[in-house]
């Protein structure tokens, strides 16, 4: 989805990516692996913008 919208961005001059996590992306929580999974991930693609040219 970032990949959509990066280029928009970048044609308007720039912008901000707004990513909204929860901590059972960090923090185990039974039975709660693919909610977990997810906020991971949106911890993951938060990591991108250290490597996202500026």
């Amino acid at each position: 989805m970032v990949r959509a919208f990066v280029p928009l961005i970048v044609e308007s001059g720039g912008g901000t990516l707004v990513n909204i996590g929860a901590s059972d992306g960090v923090v185990n929580v039974p039975r709660n692996g693919f909610y977990a999974a997810s906020k991971a991930a949106m911890n993951i693609l938060e990591s991108i913008t250290f490597d996202w040219p500026t």
